[in-house]
């Protein structure tokens, strides 16, 4: 190889670099290194080009855009896009929509909060503050944009940051429509024995939200914990939504606070959760007429001091009171077994009460074990929806009779629907519970309910007391509910044949007696532990269709499922038997 670099593309030679002097070297170096650059950028175009020819980039901006808004709805990391390629960072930096929207977490870079300040132009902005993060500093630099913000939420600040939360909520906001603001309810500093089983913690507010006229004038939903509210009516003219939760304001009566709620005309939605103010004595008040929805969870005495004060509007379609548990003997661990319905008054002053609504009640669901470990009660009056649930399960306590809080809730009521959902054996019903719920409950004419494996004895259930333990046909024997058309059974039982008699038995009663069921359906599984096809295979489809098809109008047999004793579940059209199982 010659001494001297020739001229040409150096990236492919080896030359004998221990051979060249100095001067060479240098030379040769400066001629790579201009080469580099050359090549860099030959393949910077090359790239670009390359990209330009992809599918993705060959649509409009404006498509571009919509994609980004998708990713930027599902994860935080949005901003990655930035840095994919030239024309993606261009089209992200024209979108003002797509920096309007600013989520906070305690790793978000300070420059992505800048950008989204600088590029959102004029366009409303959402704003999000995730947990632990210090707001102060940037509250200050959202101020000067302040009369733009649309959506402010707090997930939960720390309460060193109470001052600067409560002094920015001191401005005026014309474009405000959402406010979430939550602290926790509970002080740290506060005395407190966490290894004490009789030491409760009580919520303390962080500061009071005192909003003044034309503040807010376009807020629609307010969503506070551990913050008091004490407003006029005017201050929030377009209020829909409004949650209070974990706070006592000791310096607000009650009678302010209900005078306060019943100003806000045009609220739709009211949620209040262990929120307390000072008792006093005042005339019941009467929210507003625009209120579809009443939320209450408490312990029973809040619960029916609120029921009692507040006057229920014609207009409320749905009303849900939930009672919080309550310890009889912290030390064991073991639940109140006061029942559901002790938290609703039975004999309110004013006409306007819960027991009216309960008595218009046509449909009822009853979960005996639902997704937060409550009892619940759901009761449907047309568009009305009553919904009541008590936390009452701990240690093997199964609280309240399910059985007896049906008749007291709705023996005045002309139930014609009723499902009933994880009855088991923590349930303390008997044959006689649920006698007494058929007698009461006189106007049933659909009726659907489980019964869970391990419920024992499950004679002791709904199931044996429809009529499974009439063994002898006595025309004298009382007949309920007699206008019956529609029963779904949902159960694990051992013996399937010795249910399909009693079934049998009791279609042939009804039938005998001019009371002809119109719907049967049964799901039946012997046993938990087998796989599908062993359980489908252990239950006689065809024989039990075979059997009851005589009496009734129409029955479907399947293996066991939850779903199967919802009126959603819609049957195929004729009877399904199972070509593989014989009788």
């Amino acid at each position: 190889m010659a001494t001297d670099p020739p001229n040409g593309p150096y990236h492919r030679l080896k030359p004998s670099l221990p051979g060249l002097s100095r001067e060479a070297l240098s030379s040769l170096l400066a001629e790579l290194v201009k080469q580099k650059e050359e090549l860099t950028e030959m393949i910077s175009s090359t790239t670009a080009a390359l990209n330009a020819l992809s599918p993705v980039n060959r649509l409009p901006d404006e498509l571009l855009i919509d994609v980004f808004l998708h990713v930027q709805a599902a994860t935080r990391s949005w901003p990655r896009i930035l840095v994919i390629c030239r024309r993606w960072r261009t089209v992200a930096h024209t979108s003002a929509r797509l920096w309007s929207r600013l989520d906070v977490g305690t790793r978000t870079p300070h420059a992505r909060i800048t950008a989204s300040l600088k590029y959102s132009g004029d366009l409303p902005l959402d704003v999000t503050f995730d947990r632990n993060v210090k707001v102060s500093a940037i509250l200050d630099e959202l101020t000067p944009h302040i009369s733009r913000v649309r959506a402010l939420c707090f997930v939960e600040v720390s309460r060193d940051e109470v001052s600067s939360v409560e002094t920015f909520l001191r401005n005026r906001m014309p474009s405000l429509r959402t406010l979430h603001v939550r602290f926790d309810p509970y002080d740290e500093d506060s005395e407190y024995d966490s290894d004490s089983d009789f030491d409760e913690r009580e919520e303390e507010m962080a500061f009071c939200f005192a909003p003044v006229s034309g503040q807010f004038p376009s807020l629609e939903e307010l969503v506070l914990r551990a913050v008091g509210l004490r407003a006029a009516s005017a201050a929030f003219p377009l209020l829909k939504v409004l949650q209070l939760s974990d706070c006592n304001d000791e310096e607000m009566s009650l009678q302010s606070f209900v005078s306060m709620l019943s100003g806000l005309h045009g609220l739709r939605s009211l949620s209040m959760r262990r929120y307390h103010s000072t008792r006093d004595d005042g005339p019941p008040q009467s929210l507003p007429q625009s209120l579809h929805t009443l939320t209450l969870e408490d312990e029973e005495e809040w619960t029916c001091t609120y029921v009692e004060r507040l006057v229920l509007p014609p207009n409320l379609s749905r009303l849900s009171v939930s009672r919080d548990a309550v310890p009889d003997s912290p030390a064991e661990g073991l639940l109140s077994t006061r029942a559901i319905s002790a938290c609703i008054p039975q004999f309110p002053d004013h006409p306007e009460s819960v027991r009216v609504l309960l008595d218009a009640v046509q449909s009822v669901r009853i979960d005996l074990r639902d997704a937060f470990n409550r009892v619940s009660v759901v009761g449907t009056a047309g568009t009305h929806t009553i919904s009541l649930a008590a936390v009452a399960r701990r240690r093997c306590i199964m609280r309240p009779n399910p059985a007896d809080e049906l008749v007291e809730l709705f023996s005045c009521a002309q139930v014609k629907d009723i499902q009933i959902f994880g009855i088991d054996d923590e349930h303390e019903t008997t044959e006689d519970d649920w006698w007494n719920v058929v007698c009461w409950l006189r106007s049933i004419k659909r009726l659907a309910f489980t019964v869970e494996y391990g419920a024992g004895d499950v004679r002791d259930s709904i199931l044996w007391r429809l009529g499974c333990n009439l063994n002898d046909a006595d025309e004298d024997y009382p007949l309920v509910p007699r206008d019956l058309e529609e029963l779904r059974i949902n159960a694990f039982v051992d013996d399937s044949e010795e249910l399909l008699e009693k079934l049998s038995h009791l279609l042939w009663y009804r039938q005998e007696h001019g009371e002809r069921l119109s719907r049967l359906f049964v799901a039946i599984s012997p046993r938990p532990g087998r796989s599908k096809t062993q359980e489908s295979n252990a239950f006689p489809h065809a024989k039990y269709q075979a059997t009851l098809a005589p009496f009734v109008g129409f029955v479907h047999c399947r293996t066991y499922g939850k779903w199967f004793a919802d009126w959603s579940y819609t049957p195929p059209p004729a009877p399904m038997v199972d070509a593989n199982i014989t009788q």
